[in-house]
């Protein structure tokens, strides 16, 4: 088995916990969103070719955990996303992956925030 499919196994198992513990008021391993997002990075920067695509990627995985973080309490306290933000967001887009906070949100949130 070659490394990435055994970091895709790990992943979706470790999503699935999220998504299991995200309801629950008992968190055994504390799994956070953020985490989740940047495992999906890893992964698409492992199978990604394209030069041009592999740079977004590399600044979105090293930036991601912290933007992640900002845009969890913006939602949180239904606070309007800052330049910061939006910067992420214009990244996220050109990199062709804002589906990746599919991964982490849910879709009433998505389009809150693809509307900020």
């Amino acid at each position: 088995m070659k490394l990435v499919d055994k970091l895709k196994k790990a992943y979706d198992y470790k999503k699935e916990l999220y998504k299991a513990e995200k309801g629950s008021s008992y968190k055994k391993y504390h799994i956070e969103n953020s985490d989740i997002f940047q495992d999906f990075i890893e992964l698409e920067l492992l199978q990604c070719e394209d030069i041009e695509r592999r740079y977004f990627l590399m600044q979105i995985y090293r930036y991601g955990y912290q933007n992640i973080r900002s845009l969890n309490s913006k939602l949180a306290f239904k606070a309007k996303l800052d330049n910061d933000d939006i910067n992420f967001i214009k990244i996220l887009k050109e990199a062709n992956i804002l589906h990746a906070l599919n991964e982490i949100y849910t879709t009433k949130e998505v389009k809150k925030i693809a509307k900020d």
